[in-house]
């Protein structure tokens, strides 16, 4: 193995689009940068070429980038700056995203109980992250709504929590 721990090898460049959102895709590509061999002068470029034949993004590095910007120890700075002009969401419809995706979260009947609570509890952290905060006892109540149980299954749970404690009522729902 090399110095770089990468086994000499490029690590693959992470994917962008999809499922996956805009910051995620640069927290990604920051791990990129830190385990690849290839110079600093050229991730720019490397990246730039990542992106699909004939997709909105390379089009828009090609067609309003100046390449030799790209080509020099600050070019992946540049291109990042291009990109956040054109991809970074403000603050608010970031925010409003991200409730959206909580707020519509529902658990899918083959996915363990396990599965839906820790996405649920993700998607929380998500929401405080844009300091959107809600009550436990709402998150409480979202979770046993959005479960997929049956009313059967939803009153033994919620013989299982006090309502005496409202800020306890989330853990116990858990």
């Amino acid at each position: 193995m090399n110095r770089n721990g990468d086994g000499g090898e490029r690590a693959r460049l992470p994917a962008f689009g999809g499922d996956k959102n805009y910051d995620r895709w640069k927290q990604e590509l920051k791990a990129w940068k830190f385990v690849t061999n290839i110079g600093k002068k050229k991730q720019a470029m490397a990246v730039a070429l990542s992106f699909p034949e004939g997709s909105e993004v390379r089009s828009k590095i090609f067609e309003e980038v100046n390449i030799d910007e790209l080509m020099n120890d600050d070019g992946m700075n540049v291109l990042l700056q291009h990109l956040d002009k054109w991809y970074q969401k403000d603050e608010m419809s970031a925010a409003y995203d991200a409730w959206t995706r909580f707020d519509t979260f529902t658990k899918v009947n083959e996915d363990a109980m396990e599965k839906y609570i820790l996405e649920f509890v993700k998607r929380i952290a998500v929401l405080e992250k844009y300091k959107v905060s809600i009550p436990k006892c709402i998150l409480a109540f979202k979770l046993l709504d959005n479960a997929g149980l049956d009313i059967k299954d939803k009153q033994i749970v919620l013989t299982a929590v006090s309502f005496s404690e409202p800020e306890k009522m989330f853990d116990s729902m858990q």
